[in-house]
């Protein structure tokens, strides 16, 4: 199993390299290294037998923001970039979530927060580059109560659900 880690590792160096020597990159890597490693605590659990969550909430964060920095160079991704931050902290939660579920943890409330992320998202791709509201701005508070609104029903109806 620890020679699978170690070369995993490498490829991954190794295909971070090749991705800079392809395209004239100049990015800081720091966030992505640093999210790295929390995240190789957490997963390479040093002797312990139950996984430590200070490790994977600091990792999947990190590591999700350093892949954000990396994507945000290209001139594609440039324009999208706002709409970009909130894809890669959107899936940072989602990651938090499911590799909680995986090692048994209840961890519901990332899922939540990665909802809301994406959520916000959306909203933001909507309201800078569809022309419907750009056109029509004063319908944009009304349709944040719709959706607020909806939300909370949901939320109350899960909850009705979940408790019987």
């Amino acid at each position: 199993m620890q020679t699978k880690t170690v070369g995993l590792g490498l490829i991954g160096v190794g295909l971070v390299i090749l991705l800079f020597n392809f395209y004239d990159i100049q990015v800081d890597l720091t966030l992505l290294f640093i999210g790295g490693c929390f995240l190789a605590a957490y997963f390479g659990n040093f002797g312990s037998s139950k996984k430590n969550i200070g490790f994977l909430i600091p990792g999947c964060i990190l590591f999700s923001l350093g892949i954000f920095e990396i994507t945000s160079v290209f001139e594609q991704v440039v324009q999208y970039e706002d709409i970009g931050f909130f894809a890669t902290m959107g899936t940072a939660f989602l990651a938090i979530f499911l590799i909680g579920k995986r090692d048994g943890m209840r961890l519901f409330w990332a899922f939540i927060v990665s909802l809301i992320i994406y959520a916000v998202g959306v909203f933001v791709y909507l309201v800078s580059y569809s022309s419907f509201f750009t056109q029509n701005e004063d319908l944009i508070f009304p349709f944040i109560m719709i959706v607020v609104g909806a939300g909370i029903m949901v939320a109350t109806t899960f909850g009705k659900i979940r408790k019987r």
